[in-house]
């Protein structure tokens, strides 16, 4: 595993700074990525644990229900496949967690995310911004966009979907914006493998002005 390193932007340098005091990260994990196989869950996490000293899991069953939503599966049928595909990924992260030693944890999305004041607020506020501004509704869209656009059935028409598929993101960067207040932590940093433009823009203001110096990103591959 390597960390990009000298990524110009607010969100890049918190997380330095979180990575440098040893801090708090969270780990995200994609149900249905094809990148999160049993073997690279083992090698991130086990690098994580060396390099700071919490580690929190974070995989984004319920909010991947939208997703399968908007590709035209039925409630029941999302809530399965995203259940299902989830389920993977927490067990080989608990597996991997079971030969660590140090503060590693995996978070129940439907237990400890959805039930949680902080998150519950940040959502409505996520909400009136993909209402009131144009750049954030429209990056969002875009985002979403390139997600589904390749596994959409014909019958399906893209902005539909993208109407539906919209609800995994804003959850998800709902999450992030309430995970100081809910780890009661002054900083934490996120850990994805690649970029993810609308949290970098989201942490440094573009889309509001409120420029956040309570979270950071790490892009760790």
């Amino acid at each position: 595993m390597n960390i990009t390193e000298k990524l110009s932007g607010l969100a890049f340098e918190n997380g330095y700074d979180v990575l440098q005091e040893g801090g708090l990260a969270i780990v995200g994990m994609s149900p249905g990525n094809s990148y999160f196989k049993k073997g690279t869950i083992n090698e991130l996490l086990k690098f994580c644990a060396s390099k700071f000293s919490q580690v929190r899991i974070m995989v984004a069953d319920k909010p991947m229900e939208h997703s399968y939503k908007a590709l035209g599966y039925s409630c029941f049928k999302a809530k399965k496949k995203a259940r299902l595909s989830g389920n993977t990924l927490k067990n080989h992260s608990l597996s991997t967690i079971s030969g660590l030693v140090g503060d590693v944890k995996l978070i129940e999305w439907e237990k400890e995310i959805d039930q949680h004041a902080s998150h519950n607020k940040e959502f409505k506020k996520i909400i009136s911004l993909y209402e009131g501004s144009n750049k954030f509704r429209q990056e969002v869209r875009e985002t979403t966009r390139k997600v589904l656009k390749n596994k959409l059935r014909e019958a399906i028409a893209i902005e539909d979907a993208i109407d539906e598929g919209v609800f995994y993101l804003l959850k998800e960067l709902a999450f992030l914006s309430a995970s100081p207040e809910i780890f009661g932590i002054q900083k934490v940093t996120y850990v994805y493998h690649d970029h993810f433009e609308v949290f970098e823009h989201f942490v440094s203001g573009i889309y509001n002005g409120h420029k956040r110096g309570d979270l950071g990103f790490v892009i760790i591959s």
